[in-house]
């Protein structure tokens, strides 16, 4: 058994942490501590960079991860063993497992170990944060069991970032030391009571309300796939049902053992809140419990040597679920889920999108890439066309990808001041936020409009679009549209000095 610790991104668990009221980080990357030696046999063939977020604001911080991919199709983490760094430290900066955004700019990342190398682009924006938030909003949990909640920075041009290893972390409250311990994000409670937990970041904080119950635990419940195709992973959660009647994620909380503890047809991984990663090697049969006090569940996971048929792949609609599609297009800046799907040959169709044993790769690159979280985003105008492939095997999908020009996101008013003087004019601007990142000068297309032209009157000439003069005392609302955005600024005309 190779012993792994991963971290990733799994459907069932965030659908049942929201339920549930437990946080957890979607864009989390794999961590691994042991990785296979490059052999004679098994020599390492190609690297890959897997981060989460390649648009980043400046201030902000991420794990780097640079996977390595051998010859068996196996894939792990080398980010220890490569050496990493930054085109421009001026603009980010790679140290202790971490990449940080110093400036505005893009910079490149490249990772080389033995003859191999690989790079990813990283584009670092001067955003504004405008908000902090903790998710989930509401936690509540029994005394003796934790929670990992997430702190997610909102800012200017649409950008989300997790922020929860970047900010400081409290628990408030009367009494709060007695109810409840926090350890960086993680909340452990330890007696009946209500306080408040606090995300702080850049002169922000953000908030969720946290109740400890004295419920006991009464059952456990082990989610996930019992059954598992050579290639194929599932993920094992636990679930406790408590004397209140409440359910709660206890992944955190469990002791989990395994009956064989080790043998060659599974590989286990444990992640991020405790999940339990078993990837099928070859046949066998594991029997795994997890346990808390005194109770404990087990469940049986028979291996199979069925082996991977074909891959399909579908693309997230607007109105809910996925369907199957070769083509895709979307504007620059915007980002799609998709979900690739295995069918094996004992007609077991399993989802595998964010196994590592997949390959994703695009032909001309640079105009769209495969996020971590199941997501491809468009990048820049043109066309591309995905390969998702299934390591040491001739199975593969594609998707034919059209990006087109960005969209506008938002419509945004700026003057010099609110109040202009009797007789004098002054010039309005408004500017489009775009899918992209970037932002243009919309004055001259924009249609403007004033409430009062009496008082103050705006001009719609292309050469002076946007100008605002005053004509008499009092105030006038000027509002500007453009391609269904709107925005308005009150100008008060006062006397002359």
């Amino acid at each position: 058994m190779r012993l792994m610790k991963r971290q990733y991104h799994v459907a069932l668990v965030l659908s049942l942490w929201t339920h549930v009221g437990c946080g957890s980080n979607e864009t989390e990357k794999p961590t691994v501590d042991v990785d296979p030696p490059i052999t004679a046999d098994n020599p390492l063939t190609s690297l890959r960079w897997s981060l989460n977020q390649t648009t980043v604001p400046v201030g902000t911080s991420q794990a780097i991860r640079v996977e390595g991919v051998y010859r068996d199709g196996s894939v792990s983490d080398v980010t220890s063993r490569a050496a990493v760094s930054s085109s421009d430290a001026a603009v980010a900066t790679v140290a202790d497992g971490r990449v940080r955004a110093v400036a505005a700019g893009t910079a490149e990342l490249s990772a080389s170990l033995e003859a191999l190398s690989a790079s990813v682009s990283l584009t670092v924006l001067a955003a504004e944060l405008s908000a902090v938030e903790v998710e989930p909003s509401t936690i509540t949990l029994a005394k003796g069991t934790s929670s990992t909640p997430r702190c997610t920075g909102i800012y200017s041009q649409d950008i989300k970032v997790d922020i929860s290893d970047d900010a400081t972390w409290a628990l408030e409250g009367e009494g709060i030391e007695a109810i409840a311990e926090i350890d960086g994000a993680k909340v452990s409670a330890l007696s009946e009571g209500e306080g408040t937990l606090r995300c702080a970041f850049e002169g922000l904080s953000g908030t969720a309300s946290l109740t400890v119950t004295d419920a006991e635990l009464v059952t456990i419940a082990i989610e996930g796939a019992t059954r598992i195709p050579r290639g194929a992973r599932t993920t094992l959660i636990a679930v406790g049902t408590f004397s209140d009647e409440s359910i709660q994620l206890i992944s955190e909380d469990v002791t989990w053992s395994y009956t064989p503890e080790s043998a060659d047809f599974f590989t286990l991984a444990s992640g991020d809140n405790n999940q339990q990663f078993l990837t099928g090697d070859g046949t066998g049969s594991l029997t795994v419990t997890a346990t808390f006090g005194d109770i404990s569940q087990s469940v049986d996971i028979e291996f199979t040597e069925n082996l991977l048929e074909s891959l399909e792949l579908r693309v997230a609609q607007p109105f809910g679920g996925f369907l199957p599609a070769s083509e895709l297009s979307l504007p620059a800046g915007t980002t799609v889920e998709i979900d690739v799907r295995g069918t094996y040959e004992n007609g077991v169709s399993i989802d595998l999108t964010t196994l590592p044993n997949l390959q994703f790769a695009f032909e001309p690159s640079g105009i769209a890439e495969f996020t971590s979280g199941g997501r491809i985003r468009a990048l820049k105008f043109g066309e591309t066309t995905m390969t998702v492939s299934a390591i040491g095997t001739d199975i593969a999908v594609t998707l034919d990808i059209t990006v087109n020009f960005a969209v506008r996101t938002a419509l945004n008013m700026t003057i010099s001041e609110p109040q202009m003087q009797l007789g004098t004019t002054a010039a309005f601007k408004v500017t489009g936020v775009y899918s992209d990142g970037m932002e243009a000068d919309d004055t001259p297309t924009a249609t403007w409009i004033s409430n009062a032209p009496e008082v103050a009157s705006v001009s719609n000439g292309f050469t002076n679009s946007g100008e605002v003069t005053a004509k008499a005392l009092g105030s006038a609302v000027i509002t500007a549209t453009l391609g269904g955005f709107t925005v308005t600024q009150t100008v008060e005309v006062v006397a002359a000095d």
